[in-house]
């Protein structure tokens, strides 16, 4: 069985920012909780300085080239063995177009495990956060528009047919905070956006396009300096059992083939 389902505009409460840098001076460094209890963990993340800016007007809105700076990093775990991970595109963002791209991949063949089971994730984060701004004291809208075009590939062989099968998952999520970095507090938008595809015994390749728009509606303090954080998260998931023959894949493409992620404007009001 395999099915795959895209939301648009659903209401979720992102999930939280784990670490923040103790100094002003460094953007928060989120690592997601894996999914795995791995046995083998490996991290990147890139952060660079905070980005200072001159005040935009109190409407504007925000084209590429984007005053800012890349928000990319990766991370992979497994657990068990015959299991694999990779980042084949690694995270990316073009400031001057927009455009934001990474593809993850993850595979497990059965083995025996002290876990009873073999698994792999690869998540790829990739976007941006602005220069910071200022507004006037009252109620605001910020709007944020992306184009996402992807490809997902999920396959899960089980082998003989047994009780626990194999499963394979990828997951594409729009991440988005407003960092109020005069008091530093993250303030969440109204709605949120992911796309999943899942298979327990089957393969199944979907090519998907999304136009996502994100809202933050927010009583915002004048003289406070905000700044704008919008990533795409990009995950593959896959477990086996370790016994038997079973077998899962799952790719995860938003940069090759035509994909790809482009974050057309920030319009405050």
């Amino acid at each position: 069985m395999s099915t795959s389902e895209v939301r648009r505009d659903v209401h979720e409460t992102p999930r939280p920012i784990r670490q923040r840098a103790a100094a002003r001076h460094h953007p928060p460094l989120w690592i997601r909780s894996s999914l795995l209890g791995g046995l083998a963990i490996s991290i990147l993340l890139l952060a660079a300085p905070f980005a200072e800016s001159a005040t935009p007007p109190a409407a504007a809105t925000l084209r590429a080239p984007f005053a800012g700076l890349p928000y990319l990093g990766s991370t992979t775990s497994t657990e068990g063995c015959q299991v694999a991970t990779s980042v084949p595109n690694a995270p990316a963002m073009n400031l001057s177009s927009g455009r934001a791209t990474a593809s993850v991949k993850s595979h497990a063949s059965a083995c025996a495990s002290a876990t009873g089971r073999d698994g792999a994730e690869s998540i790829a984060y990739f976007g941006l956060y602005t220069t910071s701004f200022t507004m006037s004291s009252g109620p605001h809208n910020i709007t944020l528009h992306w184009r996402v075009t992807w490809t997902a590939t999920v396959t899960a062989r089980p082998l003989p047919a047994v009780a626990f099968y194999p499963s394979a998952e990828t997951y594409l999520t729009l991440e988005n905070y407003l960092d109020d970095s005069t008091n530093g507090t993250f303030l969440n938008p109204s709605n949120g956006w992911h796309a999943s595809s899942v298979t327990f015994n089957g393969s199944s390749t979907s090519h998907h396009s999304a136009a996502v728009t994100i809202f933050f509606n927010q009583t915002l303090v004048a003289g406070h300096h905000y700044i704008v954080y919008s990533w795409l998260a990009a995950s593959t998931l896959i477990f086996v059992p370790d016994t038997g023959r079973s077998i899962a894949a799952a790719s995860l493409d938003v940069a090759t083939h035509g994909n790809g992620a482009t974050l057309t404007s920030i319009v405050l009001r």
